[in-house]
């Protein structure tokens, strides 16, 4: 049976990891604790590892195996609580969430011996609501745990940094955000996963953010492109393909999510290219196949981009 924390496994930190988990295991664990690192760090994916260890009912915690486990990697756990928006850049964790989790806090727990409160972009509490935390993370009920996630823990006030332990988030080594893509990203091309490791500055969430925004603009430069062929001349649309004459994975990867979106198009999937006949578009595919073939095999890319530019105005033009 397939671990279902790995969904969310945590990368870096290992021997704070290693001694977090050692305390969940025998209660020594700190009831309230600091996670900093910037965006993208891997905040949210250590603390749920964290909760996950402190609620598992098995041995070796977090088991993954177990029914709290299960629950914990399915984010439906009921003694994992969430508070604060997603590590937003408005001071928006306003002091009636922290009286809310007072509220909770005070309940026992539904199945567990313990409530983890999650409490995501500390950095934007009010001050009211750092001070109406204050009094709860100073005399804590037993049966609470709090993690705090936070960008910047000078954001936070002295009394509140004085009752925390605090945790900073290791950055990895592009190797080890490489090898992390290739394993949850296979359908990238190398070349795009190697360019998002080089540019997170170590932390996976922003290489995966990266690749996002990488498989967003190709979408759209594609449809671009695809459009320009009925409406612009053949020059312009061979100055538009020029930054990939000098990038085949990239290029060939503009031509694989050209064929898609024109298959999306022969089906009434792709609006932006309703303009096209299902006759150009089958065109238009074929031509896109035959060239995707040629840039496989090592075809110059200069000429390549010509010609696919000629022939597909040729395809739009035929009707």
């Amino acid at each position: 049976m397939a671990n279902p924390l790995s969904a969310f496994s945590v990368l870096g930190n290992h021997s704070t990891i290693q001694t977090l988990v050692a305390a969940a295991g025998n209660g020594r664990f700190p009831h309230a604790l600091l996670l900093e690192g910037p965006r993208g760090s891997g905040k949210k994916t250590l603390a749920r590892y964290l909760a996950a260890a402190l609620l598992c009912q098995g041995e070796n915690p977090p088991c993954g195996v177990c029914n709290s486990c299960h629950k914990a990697a399915g984010d439906f756990h009921p003694d994992i609580v969430f508070y604060g928006l997603e590590e937003s850049g408005a001071r928006s964790f306003h002091i009636d969430q922290i009286r809310q989790l007072k509220l909770s806090a005070y309940v026992l727990p539904n199945e567990s011996p313990y409530k983890v409160f999650i409490l995501c972009g500390a950095q934007n509490m009010t001050v009211q609501a750092q001070n109406a935390l204050l009094k709860l993370v100073e005399e804590p009920p037993a049966t609470c745990v709090f993690l705090l996630l936070c960008e910047n823990r000078q954001a936070l006030l002295p009394t509140i940094l004085s009752r925390v332990q605090t945790v900073q988030m290791e950055p990895l080594s592009s190797r080890e955000i490489e090898n992390a893509l290739k394993e949850r990203c296979p359908q990238v091309s190398p070349q795009a996963i190697a360019q998002a490791a080089r540019g997170a500055q170590g932390w996976l969430g922003a290489a995966l953010e990266l690749l996002e925004a990488g498989e967003e603009n190709i979408q759209a430069k594609s449809r671009q492109l695809l459009v320009m062929a009925a409406r612009e001349s053949e020059f312009t649309l061979a100055a538009a393909l020029t930054p990939w004459e000098k990038d085949r994975e990239s290029f060939l990867a503009l031509l694989e999510t050209m064929k898609e979106q024109i298959g999306r198009a022969l089906t009434g999937r792709e609006e932006n290219l309703a303009e096209f006949s299902p006759l150009q578009l089958a065109r238009m595919a074929d031509i896109i196949e035959k060239t995707t073939c040629q840039a496989a095999q090592n075809g110059n890319l200069t000429l390549l981009t010509a010609v696919l530019c000629s022939r597909l105005k040729s395809a739009v033009g035929g009707g």
